[in-house]
């Protein structure tokens, strides 16, 4: 009740309502939730043919009607790319929004590909609302202490604003920035995290794995979280998840979504996949060929959001490639799961001879080595490779060695291979921190 008073004295109880309401549909049966999700597609679906001049385009050049429209339409349009949201001529914008409703939102700066994503209020309180409701599912409770380990410019000015202070405050949430990870930062944010004690802490996969290391090498013994983990906004891999774990002495969970998107999946306490939040989303996993649906094998991830009515994203080819599984989960929620998120397909290497190299594979190159800080592996065209290696003092020939002997293993003789040796990788403009790229796969 304390909290429902603070939201509504500041004219946010809708954001309460959003999230009470989402709770108590997805408490129904898994034919129940079904159905309040072809719902909302049907209405999302006539919205874009009535009021969206790219899909009313689209609608006519398929063939379909404004009378005809059901949720079985949607696999009638084709894929939303990338390069349709670049396009100035593609005018995605709903023509029944006023302009000061409106909050531009980009992504896509890590890839070279970036694209602005048009919002408005309501689509960012069901954002949060589902955001909250995967935290719930990973351990989080209203009244929690939670530590974000974040550092997006994008989401720094987010967080200085009245609003999102006041969530924070509510929520008991404390920032620290992961832009500014230098040992004499993550000292204090040890100190002041022993001190504050939070439930969670939350933070990206790159940001959280150093700070562990980081905390591992300092011989430091955290008292904190007391309840989890949870890592967002990169793919986790299994080395990080276990380097967390053992370090923070509690269970890592993993989510999966995008900033154009939100919050697509998130892992339950049975850790066996990720589950897809049907009220916000239809995922769909695509054969990358012929577009057929794929399960239980990877697929490209098509997603149609559910709740943006500004811009709608329908079928939208999100760039992951990802393993859709048919088998209901343990835990009784009742919404299919992504089995394992793959990554991003710019994320696959491409040795000169044409074998395809999963990005992963050089992760594992890195696994065990102590004097390796950070890297990030680019494929700058067909046969031209960079490593960056930011190493410790005690790095030495040795491990250069073996490190040049296995890329050289797997990407054959006929790569050229630089190696650079900075202070430090930034990040992306997201905010995160990317292992592999492929600038190659984005020509």
């Amino acid at each position: 009740m304390k909290l429902q008073c603070s939201l509504m004295s500041h004219g946010s109880n809708r954001l309460l309502d959003v999230y009470a309401n989402k709770n108590r549909m997805l408490k129904g049966t898994a034919e129940q939730i079904r159905v309040v999700q072809k719902q909302r597609l049907q209405t999302l679906l006539c919205h874009a043919a009535e009021r969206v001049p790219f899909y009313r385009e689209r609608f006519r050049l398929g063939g379909i009607k404004s009378t005809d429209i059901c949720a079985e339409t949607l696999h009638q349009l084709p894929v939303l790319t990338r390069s349709d949201l670049q396009n100035p001529k593609n005018d995605l914008r709903a023509t029944n929004w006023p302009a000061e409703h409106i909050i531009a939102n980009s992504s896509g700066g890590s890839t070279g590909r970036p694209v602005t994503v048009l919002q408005d209020r309501r689509y960012r309180d069901e954002l949060l609302a589902t955001a909250w409701i995967s935290d719930a599912m990973q351990g989080w409770r209203f009244g929690d202490r939670t530590a974000l380990l974040w550092g997006s410019p994008k989401d720094q000015s987010r967080f200085h604003s009245f609003r999102s202070r006041l969530v924070m405050r509510v929520r008991g949430v404390r920032l620290y920035d992961a832009f500014a990870m230098s040992e004499t930062t993550m000292s204090r944010y040890h100190r002041e995290l022993q001190a504050y004690e939070p439930h969670v802490l939350i933070g990206y996969a790159s940001a959280l794995t150093m700070y562990a290391q980081f905390l591992r090498d300092s011989d430091a013994k955290p008292s904190y979280p007391l309840v989890s983990v949870i890592s967002s906004a990169e793919r986790l891999d299994d080395e990080q998840r276990r380097l967390i774990e053992q370090c923070f002495g509690v269970a890592v969970f993993d989510r999966y979504g995008s900033r154009e998107v939100g919050c697509l999946a998130s892992e339950c306490m049975r850790a066996e996949g990720l589950h897809l939040h049907p009220l916000d989303h239809i995922v769909e996993t695509v054969d990358a060929i012929t577009g057929e649906p794929v399960h239980d094998r990877p697929g490209k991830v098509l997603v149609t959001c559910l709740t943006n009515f500004v811009m709608p994203l329908i079928r939208y080819e999100i760039g992951d490639l990802a393993v859709m599984s048919g088998e209901p989960c343990r835990c009784g929620f009742p919404s299919i799961r992504l089995r394992k998120v793959l990554g991003r397909t710019s994320d696959f290497i491409q040795s000169p001879s044409g074998r395809h190299i999963h990005g992963e594979y050089f992760t594992h190159a890195f696994y065990g080595m102590r004097t390796v800080r950070q890297f990030q592996f680019i494929q700058k065209s067909r046969t031209d490779f960079l490593l960056r290696i930011v190493k410790t003092r005690d790095f030495g020939q040795q491990e250069l060695a073996m490190i040049v002997s296995e890329m050289e293993r797997a990407l054959g003789a006929a790569a050229k291979l630089r190696i650079e040796f900075p202070e430090s990788i930034a990040p992306s403009p997201s905010g995160k921190h990317r292992f592999t790229i492929s600038e190659h796969n984005c020509q």
